[in-house]
């Protein structure tokens, strides 16, 4: 058993830069839907079951939150590698996780029992003063706030963990798929951190030299044949610093490679 787990384990950390790359990127999936549901409630008052059970899943049938939590714990909550960046990371997606359980149940209970409740109140007002009825109106109050305060809660929670992230990005210098994930999805990181956020951030991963982040990228494209798209990210590290001699001679070696393939 015990070598079955270090196998595991020595085939998970072989990977783990595939790993790191999805679990950005599942972030990013993750809160646009959050938004998506955050702005609908925000407006109709109203939270569809469907959404919030798409979302969370079940046990045997685990929601994209669920799976995006597993993943972040696999890559960020390794107890014998413990990083304190890295298990706040770990720590605030658990807690958007459990949050979006308990409003799962709840959104269940008013879409579910609170119809059914007013339909008897409707039919038979009396009966259903008999039998007690008029309590269950507290719990649906209750749980409707309850789904008002959670919503709030999960906002803050994806906010803080945005933040978290920038945090964490500057420890993956070395990982090629990160970078390129962050230069083809730098539309959304703006839309979260603001205005030139991947030079930005690459100013502080790469100690002032933002262009090497653009390429190191291209030349990750570069080994993996995709020349157009490593032209044009050697292009954007130019467009950064149109003195580097590294960038123009990537370059250069770029355009005689797509110049020379038939």
């Amino acid at each position: 058993m015990t070598n079955k787990k270090s196998a595991r384990n020595n085939w998970f950390e072989e990977h783990k830069d595939i790993f790191v790359r999805n679990a950005i990127r599942d972030f990013l999936k993750t809160l646009k839907f959050f938004e998506q549901l955050y702005k609908t409630y925000n407006e109709s008052k109203k939270m569809p079951f469907k959404n919030m059970d798409y979302w969370v899943g079940t046990e045997v049938r685990k929601g994209p939150l669920w799976q995006f939590k597993d993943l972040c714990h696999a890559v960020w909550g390794n107890e014998e590698q413990m990083d304190g960046e890295c298990a706040l990371m770990d720590w605030l997606v658990g807690s958007v996780f459990h949050e979006g359980m308990k409003l799962k149940e709840n959104v269940y209970l008013l879409q579910h029992y609170k119809p059914a409740y007013e339909k008897m109140i409707y039919q038979s007002k009396k009966w259903a003063e008999n039998q007690g009825l008029d309590d269950y109106l507290e719990l649906f109050e209750k749980t409707t706030e309850e789904v008002n305060l959670a919503m709030s809660r999960l906002n803050r929670l994806f906010l803080r963990a945005a933040e978290q992230l920038h945090k964490i990005l500057l420890k993956y210098p070395d990982n090629h798929l990160v970078l390129r994930l962050l230069i083809e999805n730098e539309p959304e990181f703006d839309r979260i951190w603001g205005v030139n956020s991947i030079p930005r951030l690459f100013e502080e991963m790469f100690s002032g030299q933002k262009e090497k982040g653009y390429c190191l990228a291209a030349e990750s494209y570069r080994e993996g044949n995709w020349m157009e798209k490593s032209l044009d990210t050697y292009q954007k590290a130019l467009d950064i610093n149109p003195d580097s001699k590294e960038v123009q001679q990537g370059m250069q070696a770029i355009k005689a490679i797509i110049k020379n393939t038939p």
